[in-house]
Order: C-alpha cells, then sequence, then structure tokens
C-alpha cells in the first residue's frame, strides 16, 4: 500500500495514509506520490522517515512547503493557471519577483527536468543509480492544455524522458525512483 504524508512540514516519522484516501479526502480524482517522502524501507531515511524533501506549493495554504528547498539545484515546475513555467534549477525562480507574476496555483520540485520547450535535457551528469536503474519511474509533464501524470514501468529515466516526450509533453519533470511510485486514477 503507498502512502503519503499527511503533514505540511516534518522532518522524521511524519504521519501518513494511503495515497487513495488521501486523493478521495481531496474530492480528486487523480494523483501520484511524487514530491518523494523517505520511506521505512530505505536505509538512508533512519533520520527523515516519511519526511519530504523537496519543495510543494500548497494551493489551500498559498504557500510553499519547505521553500528552503528552492535555493537548490532542484528541477521546479510552477502553474499559474493561466500556463506552466519550467525551471531547470529552482535557485532561478526568484520569489521575490513573485509579486510581478500571477499567482501560483501550484508548483512541484524534485529532479531532474526531463523536457523543457519539447526537448529531451542531457541530465548524464546529475543522474543518481536509482534514475539509471530499470524500474517504475513517476513523471509530471505539460503540454501547453494539460497536465499528464505518467507512471512508466521498467525504463531508465532518460526512457521516460522519451515517453513523456512521446504523449505529447513539452516540459517534463522527474518525481519518483521506483521507491514509491504510485498512482491512483479512476478509482484504482
Amino acid at each position: 500500500m503507498r502512502t503519503v504524508a499527511l503533514e505540511p512540514e516534518c522532518a522524521h516519522a511524519c504521519k501518513v495514509q494511503p495515497l487513495a484516501r488521501f486523493i478521495e479526502q481531496e474530492r480528486g480524482f487523480a494523483g501520484m506520490n511524487g514530491t518523494y517522502f523517505c520511506p521505512p524501507d530505505y536505509a538512508e531515511c533512519a533520520a527523515a522517515l516519511n519526511a519530504y524533501e523537496y519543495a510543494l506549493f500548497d494551493r489551500a495554504l498559498g504557500r510553499w512547503l519547505n521553500p528552503w528547498r528552492l535555493s537548490g539545484q532542484n528541477a521546479l515546475l510552477t502553474f499559474n493557471g493561466a500556463g506552466t513555467v519550467a525551471y531547470r534549477r529552482s535557485f532561478v525562480y526568484d520569489q521575490s519577483a513573485a509579486a510581478k507574476r500571477a499567482p501560483l496555483t501550484a508548483g512541484v520540485s524534485n529532479f531532474p527536468l526531463l523536457l523543457q520547450n519539447g526537448e529531451i535535457l542531457d541530465t548524464s551528469a546529475e543522474q543518481t543509480a536509482a534514475h539509471r536503474a530499470r524500474g517504475a519511474k513517476g513523471a509530471i509533464g505539460v503540454d501547453g492544455t494539460h497536465v499528464l501524470l505518467a507512471l512508466v514501468s521498467g525504463t531508465t529515466l532518460d526512457e521516460t524522458a522519451l515517453v513523456l516526450r512521446a504523449i505529447g509533453a513539452r516540459d517534463a519533470l522527474n518525481l519518483d525512483d521506483d521507491g514509491s511510485a504510485a498512482m491512483f486514477a479512476d478509482g484504482g
């Protein structure tokens, strides 16, 4: 059973619940794990069990969760209701200029950015062993009109980028590298 963390900002032993229950409570119709939380079966997560590792914009709260994660090397997709912006590096996102932009409706960070303006990015230098290993890869993409959620089985990250481009994504961001990869849509 895949779970999602329930507390917006928690550093260790965060409360979790099944992904399906979370989507039902939020009155959604689809969702997937993506801002990676340290699951209990990962040894490196002993000090950060079920804690988010990336920034996420919470529309209900109207603010970034883990905003300090925006100053790093992670990639970022932001949504403002009229369009999206893809950032290869989240530190480029300038929060001080937020007053000049339309208010955000959503935002998610992770790494690496797979596609930007329809081009597959060379991310070989930033890929981890999990990125290069075959497994289930979760990604989010946009095509200018739609948000595309993809859970691609048995691929490397480079192959996942090809799949996202093949289904029409213009910009795409890796979300998960197998450990907690899960998607819920249309009731299952």
